[in-house]
């Protein structure tokens, strides 16, 4: 018989299709027909993910999948010109841009007035205003913070910031508006580096440009503090007081105000903004904003709502999924409140989803430290036309909610709940039980949570949750579903509502049916109940998602597979899988312990920049008849343990830990869950990500238009934490990693890597592989490649610059027989030359270098840069530098130049070895450029054929067979008759005792590849 039930019951449920019982069929919006008490799930339990719960087909558009929001403006923070764009609605904290409506350039285009009407009215307030990314505010401060660390500080040594923050530190050198290069040592430059370079959560505020802050030096930047000042900033908290002032010689882009309901001054020229929350902004132009129509973007706190506190109501600025989804039903502007009074709602259902969601947790952030924060939060921005339920769904999917519907309307959410009533047989109607199971075949182990991260200026980003046991299960097949939570903007809620999702589908896959007389009225949907049934389970808890009068006293009710141990808001819980199946388990026997367990830190910085402390455990392999799986454990203080992975195979990777010392245990578990004795093991986490290992191999293939092609052999490790490879290369054979240059922006992500860049001499070439946090490998692999000297054809003219004992140099070595050196191995040799080339042509360098060495030329105009040692272009008479400026390019190969380019030349030299840097040859070469043309379907006739060569004044290098149309028999070759005009014939080969040539007529695609003569006067 039944047992416990609850203290309060309800009276039997509307029919909420008919238009009885004060509902009436303003709830056919929702799709119910015919059910008396539904649930409407978010994507916890029903649409948005693929639900364990099948619900019948009379639930309407509530089986629709939302998991693939179109709410493409969440990440948007433009400006829309559309008058019928949506008037968004928004809830909790987030960035957008809005609507223009009014756009007035004026005083001679100086400056701009713009109104941006941006959502509607009611909200907490609006911060931040930015145009074209730059804060509108009404000081010049130049501000520094960081919205990720919160370690982050500022400190400045000397002429050096340096910016310290999650373990990264960054320098920026504050040069002088006096040295060579003035136009880097601008505190504009500085500013502006700072702000596209520095990454890792590092934010400027404040406005600077050359037009306002001309000529001042970084150097003279006012914030001077040798002490590191912390200026950490929460991403989601608009007010930054703990901002850094770096200087105070900024400028104001402009002004702005916030209006709510306010009618405009110019109201005959734009209308007015009824309901809504709009920003006036008066820019002015600067670099940073003319020429173009600025994007006004804020922080904007959403709505204020009605909340329940100390027993009275207040409509106040909220982020609790309870009161927002709450002004949402019952709002009539924007929200199902023509259709839901407050009445209607039972509000005792919304103060307990309230109160669970404040609740305060505890998690590991990316930096290994412990946070707290309340367990559910909304943010979300509702900017497109749909229908109420989609909003709906949206909005419960980020917390697990789920609104139930019977006498009023109930706000649930998936947590643990304590059973309400107990079914067996005796109140279960005979025959009426109908028992599923989904397919864990097509359940995903793979799940990609999409939440917008404040840190990484509000766009989605993608937390992926593994199931890693049933991959193992399925042999490597990986099912995966994609979700969009909308309303999300903390990873932690997003990895637990990710976590929430697997497990639900995973261990909560039976769902049963069955009729019960008048205890069915005393229930709701989400409550749980236990049911024992025919022998089959004893006491298995169940959760209701659906209530349905069939006869008069008769209730159906449909439930799903309840597991209280799912709910636990710690990432690394473990899930408890209680057998209520009736059998007699004979696997009794007491397992053995594990032995030769090894453990290994294994810290990783992952994807998203978080950093994954945790530790790889291995163990010798043992067979025993009754093993089902191993659990592997740990603990902080050797008592308290919390299970951190269970795998069949000897090994296991367990992370989401904290730096510190962690007893380890592993143990083996039978198919009925009896556990062996536990091995344990000791290990200390540094937190620290190590470098990646070392490239093993590297090699290389040159193909026939003189690409190289390299390869490398490389182990990825587990978890695999590798971004990519870096390739560099130096001159001579020397593998010089900090100082080669390389071969390529950012990372390679997949083999071969090909280039053209290396075309002439000795190089050694070097790879090294690369983490996520920027990590790499402690030592290069490398290959030296000869590649030989160019050819030289039809030199056109050339320099000796080794001739006459290098007089036409300067250097800072010493000359010794013939060779120029550094003074010691330790020096680095730097020699310098500039040539005026009398010839068109193309430019390339032959040397000999001892040491690692970089060559480079630059191609200036025709004015000479100096002399001698004491001509007046000289900074000095002792400087080793001139005052000419230009840009140096790594030398790889022949250039085109012409013959009024003055070109320079340097080499630096330095040795990591006992070699002593030093060149002993260099010369400087002009040949004709190389030409080539093509020639497609050309008929040769027996007597030969003269290529039309287009090139004038040519000579002919050779000639190549594309493809062959006729069909030949036996062998042919290609014969050049002529070089000048350049004739050419095919010939069949007839080989006996000497080979006969025998001209034929073909129809081929001939290659003509030559130089065009020059003669110098």
């Amino acid at each position: 018989m039944g047992k416990g039930g609850k203290s309060k019951g309800k009276i039997a449920f509307t029919l909420i299709g008919m238009a009885i019982g004060g509902f009436g069929s303003n709830f056919m919006m929702f799709g119910f027909k015919g059910v008396m008490a539904s649930a409407m799930m978010g994507a916890s339990i029903a649409s948005t993910l693929w639900s364990v719960t099948q619900k019948p087909n009379n639930l309407g558009n509530l089986d629709s999948d939302y998991s693939q929001d179109d709410y493409t403006r969440f990440s948007t923070v433009t400006n829309d010109v559309n008058q019928n764009a949506c008037i968004p609605v928004i809830y909790g904290t987030r960035k957008y841009g809005g609507l223009q409506t009014w756009h007035n350039p004026y005083n001679g285009s100086r400056y701009l007035q713009k109104d941006v009407v941006v959502c509607e009215a009611g909200v907490d307030g609006i911060y931040n205003v930015m145009a074209n990314e730059e804060l509108i505010r009404d000081d010049t401060n130049i501000s520094i913070y960081n919205i990720q660390h919160e370690d982050a500080t500022v400190k400045r040594s000397g002429n050096t910031l340096i910016l310290s923050a999650g373990g990264k530190t960054q320098e920026y050198a504050l040069g002088s508006t006096n040295d060579y290069n003035a136009q880097t040592s601008l505190l504009s430059t500085v500013i502006d580096k700072i702000k596209s370079e520095a990454g890792n959560g590092w934010k400027i505020d404040g406005a600077v440009d050359d037009r306002t802050s001309k000529g001042i030096s970084a150097n003279s930047m006012q914030f001077n503090s040798s002490a590191p000042v912390n200026c950490y900033c929460p991403a989601d908290n608009p007010s930054r007081n703990n901002m850094v002032v770096l200087d105070v010689r900024g400028y104001k882009i402009g002004t702005y105000k916030v209006h709510q309901n306010e009618v405009p001054d110019n109201y005959m020229d734009v209308g007015g903004y009824p309901n809504l929350a709009w920003i006036r902004t008066d820019l002015v132009a600067s670099s940073r904003l003319s020429g173009s129509n600025p994007t006004i973007n804020s922080v904007i706190r959403g709505m204020r709502v009605k909340v329940f506190r100390n027993g009275s109501w207040f409509t106040e600025y909220s982020e609790n999924p309870a009161w927002i989804i709450r002004d949402f039903l019952t709002s009539e502007r924007y929200g199902t409140g023509a259709y839901i009074t407050e009445d209607m709602l039972d509000d005792d259902s919304f103060k307990e989803v309230a109160n669970y969601c404040d609740e305060e947790i505890e998690y590991v952030d990316e930096n290994g430290n412990k946070q707290k924060t309340a367990r559910y939060k909304l943010n979300i921005i509702l900017d497109s036309q749909k229908a109420p339920i989609e909003h709906l769904s949206s909005m419960l999917a980020v917390f697990g909610g789920f609104i139930t519907f019977g006498s009023q309307i109930a706000l649930k959410i998936e947590k643990a709940e304590v059973p309400v009533y107990a079914f067996d047989d005796s109140t279960i109607v005979k025959d009426s039980v109908s028992i599923g199971q989904t397919s864990l075949d097509d359940t995903p182990n793979r799940y990609k949570i999409g939440y917008f991260d404040p840190s990484q200026l509000w766009t989605e980003v993608k937390v992926v949750v593994e199931d890693l046991e049933m991959q193992e299960e399925q042999e490597g097949k990986i099912t995966e579903k994609t979700v969009t939570l909308a309303g999300c903007t903390s990873q932690n809620q997003a990895l637990r509502i990710g976590r929430l999702y697997r497990d639900l589908n995973k261990v909560c896959s039976l769902t049963i049916s069955f009729s019960v007389a008048t205890q069915g009225m005393m229930l709701e949907c989400g409550d749980v109940v236990t049911v024992t049934y025919g022998g089959i389970f004893t006491k298995m808890p169940f959760r209701i998602t659906q209530i349905e009068e069939t006869n008069t006293g008769i209730y159906q009710l449909t439930c799903r597979q309840y597991n209280a141990s799912i709910y636990n808001d710690s990432l690394g819980a473990q899930v408890v899988n209680p057998s209520y199946i009736n059998n007699n388990s004979s696997y009794t026997k007491i397992p053995p312990i594990v032995s030769g367990l090894k453990l290994k830190e294994n810290t990783v910085t992952n994807a998203n920049g978080t950093l994954q402390i945790g530790f790889d455990a291995t163990w010798d392999e043992i067979y025993y008849e009754y093993f089902d799986h191993y659990e592997v454990s740990y603990s902080t203080d050797g008592y308290k343990y919390i299970v951190g992975t269970n795998t069949f195979d000897n090994t296991a990777y367990v992370t989401n830990l904290v730096k510190g010392k962690y007893y380890v245990s592993v143990q083996i578990v039978t198919k009925d869950g009896i556990k062996g004795s536990p091995c344990i093991g000791e290990i200390e986490l540094s937190g620290v990500d190590e470098p990646p290992d070392n490239v093993s191999m590297l090699d290389t293939d040159i193909l026939d238009d003189g690409t190289r092609r390299f390869w490398w052999s490389y182990k990825y490790p587990e978890p695999n934490d590798i971004v990519g490879f870096k390739l560099k290369y130096t001159q001579g054979n020397n593998p010089d990693w900090n100082n080669a240059y390389e071969l390529h922006t950012g990372v390679i992500t997949m083999q071969p890597f090909e280039t053209k860049a290396l075309r002439q001499g000795v190089h050694t070439v070097m790879i090294k592989a690369v983490d996520n946090a920027g990590n790499e490998s402690k030592n290069p692999a490398y290959a030296v490649l000869n590649l030989g000297e160019p050819l030289q054809n039809n030199v056109l003219w050339s320099v000796d610059l080794s001739a006459n004992d290098w007089s036409s140099v300067s250097h800072n070595g010493i000359k010794e027989n013939g060779v120029i050196k550094a003074h010691t191995k330790d020096d680095v040799l730097e020699i310098n030359a500039q040539l005026q080339p009398m010839a068109y042509g193309n430019f390339w360098i032959e040397y000999e270098i001892a040491g690692s060495a970089t060559v480079q030329y630059c191609i200036g105009s025709n004015t000479n840069a100096w002399q001698t040692v004491d001509s007046i272009a000289w900074d000095n008479p002792n400087s080793q530098q001139w005052r000419f400026k230009g840009l140096y390019k790594p030398y790889t190969g022949k250039v085109l130049i012409s013959s009024t380019d003055t070109t320079y030349i340097k080499i630096i030299a330095k040795s990591n070895t006992d070699v002593i840097p030093a060149v002993s040859k260099l010369k400087v070469y002009i040949d004709v450029p190389d030409r080539q043309e093509n020639f497609e379907n050309l008929s040769i006739p027996v007597t030969g054929l003269t290529l039309p060569i287009k090139t004038p004044y040519y000579y002919t290098i050779a000639v190549n067979v594309s493809a062959v149309q006729t069909n030949i028999k036996g062998e042919y070759e290609l014969e050049i008759i002529n070089k000048t005009p350049c004739k050419i014939r095919f010939n069949r080969l007839i080989k006996g005792a000497t080979i006969k040539r025998e001209p034929v007529a073909v129809v081929a695609d001939i290659i003509w590849q030559g130089f065009q003569r020059e003669v110098l006067t």
